[in-house]
């Protein structure tokens, strides 16, 4: 009789502990993405993966397509409503069906990296209206059309580094009004139009390294009120640039870009200025300067124009410093704040 009545109450709280079970794999399991064949996708009723807390394809939010087709029929994505990442990378890919892609009214994400794009059309993703992230690292992009990027009101981070790009119109990024952040690191860009980024005026963060870069970036960075990280090292031909008036700038990043002299802010953080001719660097006496790296410049002295306060790591190798700097007083005050200081060929 006992078991009898303990088996009614268990079947009874079935119900609960079924909507428990999902209710907790949907907060705490992290479900890996939904993989799918794109020759498999022609097929609505196709089931990603065989997962007992995925109860439909409606549960599906990030999938991921493997195959030289990109195109997603209107039945599969009728029955995958919920999408909102998808993942097409490494498939050898030469175009972007947005026009089947942006049906999915939620999709927010793309990654599309390590393929073989070479050119971005005009309006390619025009109607992925929600589009908040755009990863096209690594392909083989030569050639980005004026108005590529239409349509894309929501986008707020695009990744087009290690690609091939040599020219950007004036007005490809005018669309994206939200742009917070850009990276174009690895391209073969030389001349930056004055007005580029006349329309993004929310980025935050820039990279422009590893490019040909001739272009005066002075003008063009003081037009970026809300500029926190800014890199352009290895741009060989750049030369000096005036960061004065970048009043949101926390870290710099500028190796091996010919600069001979640079004045620091007081609203920096970090800066990196390896492998360049600097021979003095200025700073205001209420900088918040917590890392300087000068490995590789023209420092004769460790008397550096202002105060040191905040300053936590220091690096001064390869430079020809004189060895009786290296007892100066102003050393022994920076020392007593800095965690990590780095002189070569003496440790100091």
């Amino acid at each position: 009789m006992r078991l009898l009545l303990l088996a009614v109450i268990c079947y009874s709280l079935l119900p609960s502990f079924h909507t428990y079970f999902h209710s907790f794999t949907d907060r705490y399991v992290t479900i890996s993405p939904c993989t799918i064949q794109a020759d498999d996708l022609q097929y609505a009723n196709v089931s990603c993966a065989q997962r007992p807390w995925l109860r439909s394809c409606a549960s599906i939010t990030e999938l991921q397509i493997i195959g030289k087709n990109s195109t997603v029929p209107r039945r599969f994505v009728e029955k995958t409503p919920n999408v909102e990442f998808l993942r097409i990378r490494n498939n050898s890919l030469t175009s972007i069906d947005g026009m089947s892609i942006c049906q999915w009214k939620q999709l927010r994400w793309i990654d599309a990296d390590f393929n073989r794009l070479e050119k971005l059309k005009n309006g390619f993703l025009f109607f992925c209206k929600q589009l908040n992230q755009l990863l096209l690292h690594n392909n083989m992009i030569k050639g980005i059309a004026s108005d590529a990027f239409i349509g894309l009101k929501s986008l707020r981070y695009l990744d087009l580094s290690s690609n091939q790009i040599t020219y950007l119109d004036k007005n490809v990024f005018k669309p994206l009004k939200k742009l917070e952040n850009l990276d174009l690191n690895t391209n073969r860009i030389q001349i930056i139009d004055l007005d580029l980024f006349r329309y993004n005026m929310l980025i935050g963060v820039l990279d422009l390294s590893n490019n040909d870069l001739k272009t005066n970036l002075s003008e063009i960075l003081r037009r970026l009120d809300y500029l926190e990280v800014f890199s352009a090292e290895n741009n060989p031909k750049l030369g000096n640039i005036d960061i004065r008036h970048l009043d949101s700038l926390k870290a710099l990043n500028v190796g091996n870009v010919s600069l001979t002299s640079l004045f620091i802010p007081s609203n920096v953080e970090e800066v990196l200025v390896m492998n360049n001719q600097i021979s003095q660097i200025f700073l205001e006496p209420d900088n918040t300067l917590s890392s300087l790296g000068l490995n590789g410049n023209c420092m004769t002295s460790l008397l550096l124009e202002g105060f040191f306060n905040n300053l936590e790591s220091l690096s001064l190798r390869n430079n020809p410093i004189q060895l009786q700097s290296i007892n100066d007083l102003s050393v022994v005050k920076i020392k007593k704040n800095i965690h990590r200081l780095h002189f070569y060929p003496y440790q100091l």
